[in-house]
């Protein structure tokens, strides 16, 4: 089904330059999700989040992925955001942007993989020491969040990407994202930018071109 996700896709160039501009609120660093700009608040909105912000990486960059289809009208869209974090001003500019249209089955095939994955397995709540299979989260992984938003309800989720969870959603994206963004500007499986381009000065902020 992804490989068939061939239709519009358009390249917005880098607002970086914009935002660089903006005055620095004082504020600890938002987390990825919600650092992609604003979303349509229409309440019918059916909508998918996902946010991957590998750690130890300089200069720290995180993706952000975005589905919204309005039941009533069937098809979508889907974005695909590269962030960049200001350290000095604690917060992720928008470096690069993709956007791409989705027909209802498409995203009716993301969100029936994404929905289980949301929901909380039944020792959740549970004392951590006494859950069962309990995964400890690695300091110098990916850190994934998941969102899913419907008529009146909205569930997020945090995971790892070396979780059995966070793989699924990881690589279920990650597909999905290698159909939209160009070769030259794809992360790596675990999000984190290829050292051949972190090697190359301005090779990632230059508006690129559209596949």
């Amino acid at each position: 089904m992804i490989k068939r996700l061939t239709l519009a896709v358009s390249l917005f160039a880098s607002a970086s330059v914009a935002t660089a501009r903006a005055p620095c609120p004082r504020q600890a660093l938002p987390p990825a999700i919600e650092s992609a700009g604003p979303r349509d608040d229409n309440r019918f909105m059916h909508s998918i989040a996902f946010a991957a912000t590998p750690s130890l990486e300089l200069p720290g960059r995180a993706w952000v992925v975005r589905l919204n289809r309005k039941p009533r009208l069937g098809s979508g869209s889907v974005e695909v955001f590269r962030l960049r974090r200001q350290f000095s001003c604690n917060r992720y500019d928008i470096e690069q942007r993709w956007q791409a249209q989705v027909t209802a089955a498409q995203y009716r095939t993301i969100a029936e993989a994404v929905l289980p994955l949301t929901i909380p397995p039944p020792d959740a709540f549970l004392d951590p020491n006494t859950r069962a299979g309990l995964q400890a989260v690695a300091l110098d992984g990916t850190g994934l969040e998941l969102e899913v938003r419907g008529e009146g309800w909205i569930v997020r989720r945090m995971v790892h990407a070396s979780s059995r969870d966070g793989a699924v959603a990881s690589a279920l994206i990650h597909n999905l994202v290698a159909n939209i963004v160009p070769a030259n500007q794809l992360p790596t499986e675990e999000w984190r930018t290829p050292r051949r381009l972190r090697a190359q000065p301005g090779s990632l902020t230059g508006p690129g071109t559209a596949r």
